[in-house]
């Protein structure tokens, strides 16, 4: 069960489920609002860190989040 994220701007997404449909088949990440970094889905921190929300990977970069560095892309 993931952690239900708190919106935190336009192109945030409260579940992951809206973030799948939003996103139109891209990426949907987890992003900690706080570093600025995301995780993928299956990573330890996907959907668990207190202050986050599911993005699209598409939006997330432009925006100024990075990938998590120990990661790997899906």
């Amino acid at each position: 069960m993931q952690t239900t994220g708190a919106p935190a701007g336009a192109n945030h997404f409260a579940s992951e489920g809206e973030a799948k449909g939003g996103c139109l088949g891209g990426t949907v990440v987890w992003v900690n609002n706080k570093s600025k970094v995301y995780h993928f889905a299956g990573g330890r921190e996907y959907g668990k860190t207190k202050s986050g929300a599911y993005m699209c990977e598409s939006q997330a970069t432009p925006a100024g989040d990075r990938a998590a560095k120990n990661e790997k892309h899906p």
